[in-house]
């Protein structure tokens, strides 16, 4: 080891290093690394009565189940937030404690790859917590029971905060019933990310009339009922809303019954251009929403001539909307789509790079050239990389559009643009024509990259190999990324051969396609040398899966007992070892 002021040995490290080690590590690896080193390292992780956070995302079934119950006996006591990768981790730590004891000190719990089945005694346990301020819910299936999720929620005693996410799109087909409990939830700020109808969301609002702070996808039904809707107390101060097919006509009234003390709101729209219309949202502003600071509105629309445009910016701009310094303006995704948009300052977190036709620079201009809010930018046309001007100091997430080929010429644009690529952890790519190479570069061109989503992956010539490859740098790229979780669409076994011989740390893989998924599972549990990271197989079939198939697939390599199987539906299965 390298001397640091006089210290040749790891162990006569202070304490506090030691610590921020640990920070470091994460509570539970460190715990894995070190605990049976020497009883000092045994004491600095068990004797601290220091609160904890563990996370066990990204860990393997064989590296949690080696030391989870040790780990939790001795540490329960300390836990303030604990982050699970999925449902079985949570049910062997439940099932291995004694009846009786609870992280009585818990306030955070993060639940990922959630099945909601059987989900009672989860919540039953959870309800027992007494801390339990802050619950993030990540769930696989989207058809799951909406009353048993809100029923298990809304019992919760010293809930503040919830976030509700589901990976799948599926509307609640069935009505919700009233909770026998009545009694009335904490909640004062609330995130349903996936699609609710609004009689779900009236439901929800009644049971939480604490609630400030609000965010949903709302949809109509085909049929727009027109049906009283019953006001309901509550405190909603900020709102985020992204609608999808649904008439201001049909939302104006819930604008109208519970949004009279809201000061913030965000509101994301498309078709109706009725949500264009500055009258009706001055009228609806001054005599429903008086209290109202922040405006922010995202209209996805056609404009197919400049004039119109240009009408309607006017509109936004009498009196009314300069005196609450509310600027809007409008910029081409594609064609004649585009989107009409608030921005002086822009306070979201994404940002889209649009194409303007009616700009030299393909840029809509915004005066504001240092937007700090934006966390993920999407990028819609190949043009408009070219003379980009705009900072994303805080950028994390880049996506690129359907229509934008990743070309050489658009990565070396980027690479001199201002998009601080360093910084990127994610890439999305939704043009389905995109390269193997194309991927290697632009990966290149983003170190800190840990999540890749591909639409397809092509390979440029037929029987390629990785022989026709140059050697240096595919060793260099395959060496150095440290890609982590992968998201593509299957149509060969050669596309996932190439893949884990490229992305050597993939620890988590969801896979979707027509394939023959037994082929694939068979060779990612069996093959030791690219795959040795990689624990976690998401699979969404456009077939149905024979279960009793995949089961015998898995028992044929004698990997039964190493594998745990969930069945999510007859088209998408978990596997996790």
């Amino acid at each position: 080891m390298t001397t640091i002021s006089g210290i040749t040995k790891f162990e006569s490290l202070s304490n506090e290093l030691m610590f921020e080690i640990f920070d470091y590590l994460g509570i539970y690896q460190a715990y894995q690394i070190f605990f049976n080193l020497n009883e000092r390292f045994q004491q600095l992780s068990t004797s601290s009565n220091q609160l904890i956070e563990v996370n066990l995302f990204n860990l393997s079934k064989s590296s949690f189940e080696e030391h989870y119950q040790e780990f939790f006996q001795l540490n329960i006591h300390r836990i303030r937030s604990l982050y699970i990768f999925n449902r079985s981790m949570m049910n062997s730590i439940i099932s291995f404690l004694p009846s009786r004891t609870l992280f009585n000190r818990l306030e955070t719990l993060y639940l990922n790859n959630l099945d909601l089945t059987n989900s009672i005694q989860l919540f039953n346990y959870l309800s027992l917590l007494p801390k339990l301020s802050s619950l993030i819910l990540c769930i696989l299936d989207g058809d799951f029971d909406r009353n048993m999720l809100y029923n298990g929620i809304f019992r919760l005693s010293s809930l503040k905060y919830c976030k509700i996410s589901s990976n799948s799109f599926h509307n609640a087909e069935h009505g919700l019933i009233p909770i026998i409990n009545r009694n009335q939830s904490p909640i004062e700020h609330l995130i349903i990310d996936f699609i609710i109808y609004p009689e779900e969301l009236r439901y929800v609002l009644s049971y939480v009339p604490y609630l400030r702070r609000l965010s949903a996808n709302l949809t109509s039904r085909r049929t727009f009922l027109r049906q009283s809707i019953r006001a309901i107390s509550n405190s909603l101060t900020h709102v985020s809303i992204r609608l999808r097919d649904m008439s201001f006509n049909e939302f104006e009234p819930y604008m109208k019954m519970f949004f009279s003390n809201l000061q913030v709101f965000y509101l994301s729209t498309e078709r109706d251009n009725q949500y264009l219309n500055a009258h009706r949202w001055e009228h609806l502003i001054t005599n429903y929403m008086s209290h109202l600071r922040i405006f922010d509105l995202q209209h996805k629309t056609s404009l197919r001539k400049n004039i119109q445009r240009q009408h309607l910016l006017k509109q936004f701009s009498t009196l009314f909307w300069n005196r609450r310094k509310w600027i809007f303006t409008h910029g081409y995704q594609y064609s004649y789509q585009g989107c009409f948009y608030s921005t002086e300052p822009y306070r979201r977190e994404k940002y889209t790079l649009r194409y303007d036709k009616n700009q030299p620079k393909y840029l809509t201009q915004i005066n504001n050239n240092n937007l700090t809010s934006v966390r993920h930018v999407l990028v819609q046309h190949r043009f408009i990389i070219e003379n980009q001007s705009i900072n994303f100091p805080n950028l994390t997430e880049l996506t690129f559009g359907e229509h934008v080929y990743i070309s050489d010429k658009l990565l070396k644009n980027i690479s001199k643009s201002n998009i601080l690529l360093l910084q990127v952890t994610k890439i999305t790519i939704n043009n389905i024509d995109v390269g193997f190479y194309a991927i290697i570069k632009l990966l290149c061109l983003t170190p800190n990259c840990k999540k890749l989503t591909l639409s397809s992956l092509l390979f440029e010539t037929e029987n390629m190999t990785l022989t026709q490859l140059d050697k240096e740098y595919f060793e260099n790229f395959s060496s150095k990324n440290i890609i982590q979780h992968v998201t593509m669409k299957l149509y060969s076994f050669a596309d996932i051969q190439l893949l884990v011989k490229f992305l050597r740390r993939l620890e988590y893989l969801t896979i979707s396609g027509e394939c023959e998924f037994q082929e694939i599972i068979k060779y990612l549990l069996t093959e030791k040398k690219y795959t040795r990271y990689l624990h976690s197989l998401h699979i969404q079939s456009e077939e149905d899966i024979w279960q009793e198939q995949l089961i015998n697939t898995i028992q044929e390599i004698g990997q039964n007992d190493r594998v745990s199987i969930n069945f999510i539906n007859y088209r998408e299965c978990y596997l996790w070892w």
